[in-house]
């Protein structure tokens, strides 16, 4: 079952990814939250399992515009945490 805060962190990402709604997909966990929450989908009798976390697919040629993911995301108070050696390094947000 989803809180309040973790919809709220999701609203947050899809509000900083509005301009590029069109290229990109939200997958994973939150993608089957989704598919549940829609009118036509099947009620089922157990919780589904949950992550933590929200996945967005994003193909390698976004129009130049993408730069300004990063500075979205950041203004609407996602913190970054670049991991590992390779250049560009893996990024991972938090709220």
């Amino acid at each position: 079952m989803e809180t309040n805060s973790e919809v709220t962190y999701f609203a947050r990402l899809v509000e900083a990814l509005e301009p590029w709604v069109n290229q990109v997909v939200i997958i994973g966990g939150w993608a089957h939250r989704l598919y549940r929450a829609h009118p036509l989908a099947q009620t089922l009798d157990y919780e589904p399992l949950g992550t933590f976390d929200a996945d967005v697919a994003v193909p390698s040629q976004l129009l130049p515009s993408a730069e300004r993911i990063p500075t979205e995301l950041l203004d609407k108070g996602f913190k970054e945490d670049l991991k590992g050696d390779t250049q560009p390094p893996v990024v991972q947000l938090s709220c």
